[in-house]
């Protein structure tokens, strides 16, 4: 594994809808509703000598140096936010780095996100020799498929909250069976 490898963790912006709360936000002085649970807890799954940054785009716009600063941009979301993702996508192609988008959006729908470099299907916990080789790129599919059975909620650790400024969100999360 490589000691050094950035990880860019990028939460595609919600559009103005239901899913958002956008004008509500406004009113509580808060930028989201929820913080990115899935990416941070990818972030605890890897291996803890890797530099990790976030950028939930529901809080700051995606920069350049951002992106450039990574070996690897991993992107996840639901359906709503594909257009968000193909644009976190593209922009880190353009600058030439390898792209990998998991969660519910391209789990259920792999098909709309050909442009990645690879999709991880399903969770990862359990997989994350798996996980690791498709983000350092090393002879991994385009797509790796979600296995039959579900992991454990034991098998979960504590999400990388310390990539958070929490003081933007108007809710916490928590990961429950």
């Amino acid at each position: 594994m490589n000691a050094r490898m950035r990880v860019l963790l990028v939460y595609p912006e919600f559009p103005t809808t239901y899913w958002g709360f956008q004008h509500s936000l406004e009113l509580v002085g808060r930028r989201a509703t929820l913080p990115p649970l899935g990416l941070i807890s990818v972030a605890a799954l890897l291996p803890q000598d890797w530099e990790f940054r976030l950028v939930d785009m529901n809080v700051e716009g995606l920069r350049r140096d951002d992106i450039r600063w990574a070996d690897v941009v991993l992107s996840s979301g639901m359906l709503v936010q594909e257009p968000s993702m193909h644009a976190i996508v593209s922009q880190a192609r353009e600058l030439g780095k390898r792209t990998v988008v998991g969660g519910p959006a391209c789990t259920t729908s792999p098909e709309r996100f050909s442009d990645a470099d690879c999709l991880f299907l399903g969770e990862a916990e359990g997989r994350v020799l798996e996980l690791v080789a498709a983000i350092e790129g090393k002879d991994t599919p385009a797509v790796l498929p979600a296995p039959a059975v579900r992991p454990s909620l034991h098998e979960a650790p504590v999400p990388r909250f310390d990539l958070l400024d929490v003081q933007h969100y108007r809710s916490m999360a928590i990961q429950t069976s």
